[in-house]
């Protein structure tokens, strides 16, 4: 399995996948998860428009492991700060 990256004009992921199709099915249900989220804050309806989907390059899945740990650290330093209150 590979990481891919997909991508619409704002906004991309990376997925691990199989091949293309696969990897576009899977970021295409993401980016549209991501999409209805804003969508919500916003009051906007924002299309989800595939326009890229290819491997993903050392540098861009370096730049992603370091963002999900930078996130779990965020995640666990609200948890611990709530706990204090």
């Amino acid at each position: 399995m590979e990481m891919y990256y997909v991508a619409t004009q704002e906004r991309s992921v990376l997925v691990p996948a199989v091949d293309k199709a696969e990897a576009w099915i899977a970021g295409h249900e993401l980016l549209h998860r991501i999409h209805a989220q804003l969508s919500e804050q916003t009051d906007l309806d924002l299309p989800v428009e595939v326009q890229t989907v290819r491997l993903a390059t050392a540098d861009e899945i370096a730049n992603w492991i370091l963002e999900e740990e930078a996130r779990r650290v965020d995640k666990t330093e609200l948890q611990a700060d709530h706990h204090v209150l």
